[in-house]
């Protein structure tokens, strides 16, 4: 009997947290995948670690190599929150290309601030978009639902 509830206990949590536990194995297949290239000695390249969430050295990055992710397809293929910090990756790129570039001791939240201040117009969309990868990269909670529509339109002004 004990090991029946016990094993209850563990497909309800299971079940419970099976964004979280989905989200943990893609990082964890995407982590051995790259540990199994650096053997090979063939590094993944700038494009690829973008198009899968990581954070690649944004310095080389032109927002002209970000996709839209809504036109590409991309948003549906990877969580929420991959797509939070792609975004605000192009975001940053964004904001450097027109004068605005993030400063190394600026918080996301401040670097928006500025950049709504810098380009009139979308304020609105930066500061939401700053707000949700705050919440993905420092809180580790789920993203509210309305996370895909700032997103989307966020890449709507982005690309007008």
């Amino acid at each position: 009997m004990f090991f029946i509830g016990t094993l209850i206990l563990l497909a309800w949590f299971a079940w419970r947290s099976r964004a979280e536990l989905l989200e943990a194995w893609r990082h964890l297949r995407r982590e051995w995948q790259a540990f199994w290239a650096r053997l090979r000695g063939s590094p993944t390249t700038n494009t690829e670690r973008v198009s899968e969430g990581s954070s690649p050295p944004l310095a080389e990055l032109r927002f002209a190599d970000f996709a839209d992710p809504f036109v590409s397809g991309m948003a549906q293929r990877v969580s929420s929150g991959e797509l939070v910090a792609y975004s605000f990756a192009a975001l940053e790129a964004w904001g450097r290309e027109r004068g605005c570039p993030r400063l190394a001791d600026q918080t996301p939240l401040e670097f928006a601030q500025v950049l709504g201040t810098h380009q009139t117009g979308f304020a609105a969309e930066v500061l939401a978009v700053a707000d949700l990868y705050c919440q993905h990269a420092y809180a580790g909670g789920s993203l509210p639902a309305t996370a895909g529509h700032s997103l989307r339109r966020l890449w709507q002004r982005l690309n007008a």
